[in-house]
């Protein structure tokens, strides 16, 4: 989601003009006959694929799955490639862009900072002044909702903690949790942090429901002392609108906090890097996906030819894992083999809890599973169209599996 491109920083415009499309033909590398039939499911499950569809920018799918949002430039020309794209199902309609900076001090490495709005037709967003050329926060985030007229509308959040400097957004409705104070080093000039700090916040009304000050939690430090931001997330709405976070630091130090109550700590496994969680829609379970990969060296190409290097060496181990949060138990886990170098997204689970969406090793034939939340039963498996992927659940029934210019739609039959 980063592009570090040797470009004028360009900044939001509260204008109508910020909606403003440049003449040309969008980049389409859609051959859909073709992906239709590559991205049909396997396996007689619930699912069937309605259908493939390539928007001329952006692949994180709206919650009604007809508007997709992303960063990705449709043209031709690098300098339109630092700029927020909203388009719709076809390849020709491209219905909004906005001038925006990707370099984020963003909550996660793998944070998205824009965010659709429950109604599908609005966007949470950030926008945050950087140093010329070099990037370096020169001020904190200003969170913005840009609505259906298209002009961006600026929000106020502060807090006596500190700049803002990260946003995880919670749900459609503005809810968010933020970091406050926990970036200076990232500043130029840098400046102490004498409070980092996370709250929950309702970005819509500018409020702080809640704060965490990291200094007040001993365990909540870095592999060298001092106070960090964990490292691992996973975020929901609870049934009655609540925000809730699960958070853990490198020595596996892990915090269950619900806005309104006080933080605990709570038992689970220590997780390796590259390891992703969900929360299901209960709060109650945590699922967890492994970085199960093949080891050994990668290789890079030379003059066209590829370096002698063996082959990746298979590893077996654990692939998914759901836990209840409340005892620690494990539920059901699932094991598995690599036989390539493998990265898997975060999973998605289904609305109601009884879905989840997995990446699984590619020595399959596939590298998507639709399984049982239940008791973690492949029911479905898929392949992504391009290597990398994504997997969302919206409204209807439905699910999307984005990877490069391509999105797959999805729908559950099982009535």
């Amino acid at each position: 989601m980063r592009a570090y491109l040797p470009v004028l920083t360009l900044v939001l415009l509260a204008s109508a003009s910020s909606a403003a499309i440049d003449k040309a033909e969008p980049y389409n590398g859609c051959d859909t006959p073709d992906a239709t039939l590559r991205a049909q499911p396997s396996g007689a499950g619930p699912a069937r694929l309605e259908r493939v569809v390539c928007p001329p920018a952006g692949v994180v799918p709206s919650p009604d799955g007809q508007r997709f949002l992303g960063h990705r430039s449709p043209y031709y020309d690098y300098r339109l490639s630092k700029r927020l794209y909203v388009s719709g199902r076809e390849k020709t309609s491209l219905v909004m862009s906005y001038p925006f900076d990707a370099l984020f001090l963003d909550f996660r490495r793998k944070g998205y900072l824009f965010h659709w709005a429950s109604d599908s037709r609005s966007i949470w967003g950030a926008d945050q002044p950087k140093t010329n050329p070099n990037g370096w926060a020169a001020g904190p985030l200003t969170p913005f909702v840009i609505g259906p007229s298209g002009v961006p509308q600026k929000l106020t959040l502060v807090s006596d903690a500190g700049a803002l400097d990260g946003l995880l957004w919670i749900g459609g409705e503005g809810l968010a949790l933020a970091q406050f104070g926990t970036r200076g080093d990232y500043y130029r000039p840098p400046h102490p942090d004498a409070n980092p700090t996370l709250a929950f916040v309702d970005v819509k009304h500018g409020r702080i429901l809640n704060s965490l000050a990291l200094k007040d939690f001993p365990k909540a430090v870095g592999g060298v002392g001092g106070p960090m931001v964990p490292l691992q997330f996973a975020s929901m709405l609870m049934p009655d609108g609540r925000p809730r976070v699960l958070l853990q630091w490198p020595s596996g130090y892990s915090l269950l906090w619900t806005q309104g109550s006080s933080p605990r700590e709570i038992r689970l496994p220590n997780l390796p890097w590259g390891a992703s969680m969900t929360l299901a829609p209960d709060g109650k379970r945590l699922l967890i996906a492994y970085p199960l990969s093949a080891t050994g060296a990668i290789c890079e190409e030379t003059d066209g030819k590829p370096d002698p290097c063996p082959p990746p060496r298979p590893t077996t181990g654990k692939l998914l894992e759901l836990i209840d949060i409340e005892t620690g138990t494990t539920l059901w886990e699932m094991r598995d083999r690599s036989e390539e170098f493998e990265g898997y997204p975060e999973p998605a689970i289904s609305p109601e809890g009884r879905y989840a969406l997995i990446g699984i090793p590619r020595n399959h034939g596939a590298n998507i599973a639709l399984i049982s939340l239940e008791n973690g039963q492949i029911l479905q498996t898929m392949r992504s169209l391009q290597r990398d992927f994504q997997a969302t659940f919206g409204a209807d029934r439905r699910f999307f599996v984005s990877s490069g210019a391509y999105v797959a739609v999805y729908e559950i039959e099982d009535r």
